[in-house]
């Protein structure tokens, strides 16, 4: 019998863009088939199915492809394949493989093209490839937030960070936006992009309530413009209404404790509480009113409640002098079990044992160092959100004007789930930096719910008092103030809020599964009933869930699917909360299906993982013959040689049966002997 082919021939209206010699590449691919069959009418036989969204339902006679128009709505490539790998294809046995023609770009977001490409190859029916169309430079500008969530303080301005990108030739004078809720214009900037490069904006807004405030960054309608679903990016304002309140413990006073307490009592939304230790038995409080009293003993909190009054605790050196065993133990609950955050301002905060203050520190501490270095971020703290979001990023011309600044304590390693947001690079001749290793400067770590913090850097108070660049002074206040509000809010918890909401993905496709997961600071009541989520869009109500409680009862999760595109907020429906003026919530985004006018370039990637996957390969239009004759010669090879295989049964040989016998003699003899028979 003749070899049989299945044929699926793409049918969507990407098929209808005239890039391929003059003509489209729907006409190329009926040309190609006709002559195909023109070739080798009496070798192998085709059988031809379009399919767009899916197959098309009835067959399609060679003769009357042309008479067709490549109007489909989608390309879904994968589902037509597994398709036609499902039914066989054919009505007239299996296929020897799957000719398809197709430029390649796939529409359907739940597309898996190496299971659809295993499934044929199941069927012994590799798909060989033949791309349609050119490749074409496209011109794209778009925006991103540099953090979707941004915090703020009622009356303080907040600054919303964004990114626009620009794939031009040439440079480009954009305007960009930033729109409230209902689309007004809150403010406008203009950015000057590179070409093929991006350059950051920000905008600054004075929020006057508590709670969430939706805000979106867009880009103005620009001619060319290859996609404009990337022309507008979301960001959601946390607004606070209450201050971060800091406990400064300080048991050996220097200058930079001195110029780190002065600092953040300016802060305008940090309360700071300060313990000092001045003698051997003699220790101070001062309160955020400026009112000091003294102590001999019991100066630091005795248990994880009282420390729950704090939002951030800060160590400079002498942490031994107010630690007991039931402090430390008190202090790990804190952050473990109540999602505070504990900095160390000064590297290691124990002169030799810490009594267990150890286990909350990022790193294995060495032994003493004072080599001169150079701050510099890392990608980590970039990741984070704590530079080029908050602080300058790791590029900015900034990094290198600063002075250098001495490294505490060298390390013998990270403790796990730590990750170095700035490194110490050894500074060479004028502003070079030489190769050798570089020291961790400023290292953060998850432990339980809350967070642990170290700045390993000595006499960092010079940048502030003895400023030999002007920028120095003002970047002091500016790290010291944005790593403590980083603290604050990177931890599980914001500060005030008994709750934390967080999203497996902040952005989804439709009818994807969202991981969502609510945790509780501290314990939770045994009859305490489950958290409910809500889920709007604007000001309507799309969906209410309750989340299933997890077996360390102050977690809960539960997933959700969303079938429209658009941005939808997950919000926590916690009275205690919202009474608080608190708002516990997240912003997701449902992308829109890529269209089939949004990227008409052919998608030569999927298609290799697909045909790869299933034994194929991707095949030029002037080699396919070659290659259909080569597959036809494999599978009569294979079938030459299955026919000619003899089958010798085993099973009923009488020394296979006394081999198994024995074997099974041989186990229940040893088990005997060990006591297990």
């Amino acid at each position: 019998t003749k070899p049989r082919w299945c044929v699926l021939m793409d049918r969507s209206a990407s098929m209808a863009t005239a890039d391929s010699d003059g003509q489209s590449r729907w006409a190329s691919a009926c040309r190609l088939i006709a002559g195909l069959e023109r070739d080798a009418a009496d070798r192998r036989v085709f059988d031809c199915q379009t399919f767009s969204d899916g197959l098309d339902g009835a067959r399609s006679p060679q003769n009357k492809l042309s008479e067709q128009r490549p109007d489909g709505p989608t390309t879904a490539i994968s589902r037509s394949v597994t398709a036609a790998t499902a039914a066989g294809a054919t009505a007239g046995g299996a296929p020897v493989g799957i000719l398809l023609l197709t430029d390649g770009r796939e529409t359907d977001p739940e597309a898996d093209p190496l299971q659809a490409g295993m499934q044929a190859r199941a069927q012994d029916a590799p798909v060989l490839a033949v791309m349609l169309g050119q490749h074409k430079e496209r011109h794209d500008l778009s925006v991103r937030a540099a953090r979707r969530r941004v915090i703020g303080f009622v009356g303080q301005p907040a600054r919303i960070q964004g990114v626009a990108v620009s794939r031009w030739t040439s440079e480009v004078n954009l305007p960009v936006y930033l729109t409230d809720a209902d689309g007004a214009t809150v403010a406008t900037n203009t950015v000057r992009l590179p070409a093929s490069g991006e350059s950051p904006f920000s905008f600054a807004v004075t929020p006057q309530r508590p709670g969430s405030v939706s805000y979106t960054l867009k880009i103005g309608a620009w001619n060319g413009d290859g996609d404009a679903r990337n022309n507008e990016a979301p960001v959601e304002l946390q607004v606070l209404n209450k201050k971060i309140r800091v406990l400064l413990a300080e048991g050996v006073p220097y200058w930079d404790s001195k110029f780190l307490a002065q600092h953040l009592r300016k802060q305008p939304n940090m309360e700071v509480t300060a313990l000092y230790r001045t003698a051997p038995d003699r220790f101070f409080c001062q309160s955020p009113d400026g009112t000091t009293r003294a102590e001999a003993e019991g100066i630091f909190p005795s248990d994880a409640k009282a420390l729950g009054a704090y939002d951030l605790i800060v160590f400079g050196k002498g942490v031994e002098y107010f630690m007991t065993p039931e402090r430390v133990a008190a202090l790990k609950s804190f952050v473990a079990d109540q999602g505070g955050s504990v900095i160390f301002a000064r590297g290691k905060p124990y002169a030799e044992a810490g009594g267990g203050v150890e286990d909350l520190e990022p790193v294995t501490w060495a032994g003493a160092s004072a080599v001169e270095c150079r701050f510099a971020p890392c990608r980590e703290g970039e990741d984070a959100g704590l530079f080029s979001g908050l602080l300058p990023g790791r590029e900015d011309a900034v990094w290198s004007r600063v002075p250098t600044v001495r490294c505490s304590q060298t390390a013998i390693g990270l403790k796990s789930f730590a990750q170095v947001l700035a490194e110490g690079r050894r500074a060479g001749q004028g502003t070079e930096v030489s190769a050798q290793p570089a020291f961790p400067l400023l290292v953060s770590r998850r432990f339980g719910k809350g967070l642990s913090v170290v700045m390993n850097i000595d006499e960092f108070w010079q940048w502030s008092f003895f400023s030999a660049a002007k920028e120095a002074s003002a970047m002091y206040g500016d790290l010291w103030a944005q790593v403590l509000l980083w603290s604050g809010t990177y931890a599980e918890f914001l500060p005030g809020h008994a709750y934390a909401l967080h999203l497996g993905q902040s952005v989804a496709q439709p009818n994807r599964p969202v991981r969502i997961q609510v945790r509780h600071r501290g314990p939770v009541a045994h009859d305490a009933a489950n958290p409910k989520i809500r889920v709007t869009r604007g000001n309507e109500l799309i969906q209410e869930l309750a989340l299933a409680a997890e077996a360390d009862g102050d977690r809960w999760e539960g997933a959700l699917s969303l079938a429209e595109p658009g941005l939808y907020r997950v919000a926590l429906a916690a009275p205690q909360e919202q009474a608080a003026g608190g708002d516990v919530g997240a912003l997701l985004q449902i992308l829109a299906p890529l269209g089939e006018g949004d990227d008409v370039n052919p998608d030569a990637e999927y298609l290799a993982r697909l045909t790869a996957a299933s034994g194929g390969r991707v095949v030029s239009a002037e080699h396919v013959a070659e290659a259909l004759l080569r597959r036809e010669e494999d599978r009569g090879r294979v079938t030459a040689r299955d026919a000619q295989a003899t089958w010798v049964p085993l099973w009923d040989r009488s020394w296979l049966l006394v081999l198994i016998l024995m074997a099974l003699t041989a186990e229940w003899t040893i088990r005997r002997r060990n006591g297990l028979a």
